[in-house]
């Protein structure tokens, strides 16, 4: 699939791909500090993984986060909220985790086991390079 969407955009030079097989990915966005990951991974360790991989980034930068998907919606697990950052997320040792909505419909197993009301969307992040997080927009 991700092949086909870099075809799809290879005469953009406004976007770029790392199809490389690496389940822990980051990125930074000006002084934003944002990794991806599937979210598979025991919540203890979703804060844990990214000051590890990314150690000369996470000096440089404001905001850290660690965004994933593996449960297919967004989790309720909020222990720090503000009103700019209501996408429900929780802070584990200074790093925002997002377990972010799908758009995709259950597999079989999934239905299977009644996992099919989950919100099905998309969410984007408008990042200031010096501010941080300026907005989330979600799209369903």
């Amino acid at each position: 699939l991700m092949k086909a969407v870099e075809m799809a955009f290879c005469n953009d030079s406004n976007v770029s791909f790392d199809l490389l097989p690496n389940a822990l990915k980051y990125r930074m966005f000006g002084k934003n500090l944002v990794g991806f990951t599937h979210g598979d991974m025991p919540v203890k360790n979703m804060s844990q993984w990214l000051p590890v991989i990314a150690q000369k980034e996470m000096g440089n930068c404001i905001t850290k986060e660690v965004h994933a998907g593996h449960f297919h919606s967004q989790k309720n697990k909020e222990r720090v909220v503000s009103v700019v950052d209501n996408a429900q997320t929780f802070e584990e040792s200074g790093i925002t985790i997002r377990y972010l909505p799908t758009l995709c419909s259950a597999s079989g197993w999934e239905h299977q086991q009644g996992y099919t009301k989950a919100m099905k969307a998309v969410m984007s992040f408008l990042w200031d390079d010096d501010k941080g997080l300026k907005e989330i927009w979600i799209s369903g």
